[in-house]
């Protein structure tokens, strides 16, 4: 049983218990443990970093087309796409293999596409909550919201995290079959009832127990400057709402 936590300021935040989850990261070790792809010995992390400082070595700089050279020429062979072997574990009749990973696959959708119009970041596999009873996914920790990302010393440039693992408990279509056709719908609903999450976006950019300031807006001294100018805040607060309704109008089907 764990627990979603919504930070509210450095010393209060709102918890919810979760029942019959476990994080994504536990359950797709679980999986290489139990089915061990590798062979007889798991690479351990020093192999993975060394293998990643000799690709380094080559390319002399790491940019963004070495990791990805490491990632495809390395760290794939080694840990292959292995995720939807949890389904037929924690499900072992066809009907219930079949509504959980089905479960799964709309649960994705929803979570890729309101993390995408809400730019929600920080969505490592320990944010990401798999359930044990229905197959489906519950996401936590939503402190990185409208592209908080982005403002990271390494940006989080991807819009919702969708990797190997998670498209292989996909199913053989992968994403050009339900998932395609839940996003397509999920996309629907948010844009045909825009005004309702513009209101809620006013409420919360406006709420001062939520700190999106960036650290030049914190640090700022100069008070008659700010009087002089627009606040920087606020400025960002409209760049953010019309951030999301273009990505509404931009979205297609």
């Amino acid at each position: 049983m764990l627990l979603i936590l919504q930070q509210l300021s450095e010393d209060s935040g709102l918890l919810e218990w979760v029942p019959h989850t476990s994080t994504y990261r536990d359950e797709v070790l679980k999986c290489y443990k139990q089915y061990k792809p590798w062979g007889n010995g798991a690479p351990s992390t020093k192999d993975i970093k060394d293998a990643a400082a000799r690709i380094k070595g080559v390319d002399h700089n790491q940019t963004p087309q070495t990791e990805l050279r490491f990632y495809k020429e390395w760290l794939l062979q080694r840990f292959p796409p292995i995720f939807h072997k949890w389904h037929v574990l924690k499900f072992p009749t066809p009907r219930q293999w079949y509504e959980a990973r089905l479960a799964y696959t709309r649960t994705l959708a929803v979570w890729s596409m309101v993390g995408h119009v809400l730019g929600m970041g920080d969505r490592h596999g320990e944010n990401i909550l798999l359930d044990g009873k229905s197959g489906g996914i519950v996401q936590i920790d939503f402190g990185c919201l409208f592209e908080k990302g982005l403002s990271l010393e390494k940006p989080e440039l991807v819009p919702f995290r969708l990797t190997s693992n998670m498209v292989s408990a996909l199913g053989a279509s992968g994403i050009e079959g339900g998932f395609r056709r839940s996003c397509e719908l999920t996309l629907g609903l948010l844009r045909a009832n825009r005004s309702v999450l513009m209101v809620q976006l006013d409420a919360n950019l406006h709420d001062p127990l939520i700190e999106w300031k960036s650290h030049s807006d914190v640090t700022s001294q100069n008070t008659q400057q700010q009087q002089v100018h627009q606040d920087p805040f606020m400025h960002k607060c409209e760049y953010l709402k019309q951030s999301l309704l273009f990505t509404l109008q931009c979205s297609c089907y």
